[in-house]
């Protein structure tokens, strides 16, 4: 089986095109933009900066994965529990 055929991890999370980003089941976490640069970033729901930084899209992605989580990112303030 060729790397084409393997199987994709699920997207978890979505840089929508109208700049929100949401996860794979429409939890609105905030926004991103690009810069004249075209790097990334990522403002958290309720923040007035940006938190998270990449140029790379996946990389961003997995960077709020973890966020998001509470996972990796030690340091950065997290969503509190509901």
């Amino acid at each position: 089986m060729s790397s084409l055929e393997e199987p994709r991890e699920p997207i978890k999370i979505c840089l929508m095109s109208d700049g929100s980003v949401m996860t794979e089941d429409g939890e609105y976490l905030g926004t991103w933009q690009a810069d004249e640069n075209d790097h990334r970033s990522f403002t958290p729901d309720g923040h007035s900066e940006p938190l998270l930084f990449h140029p790379f899209i996946p990389i961003l992605c997995d960077m709020i994965e973890a966020w998001h989580e509470g996972g990796a990112l030690t340091g950065i303030d997290r969503p509190s529990a509901p």
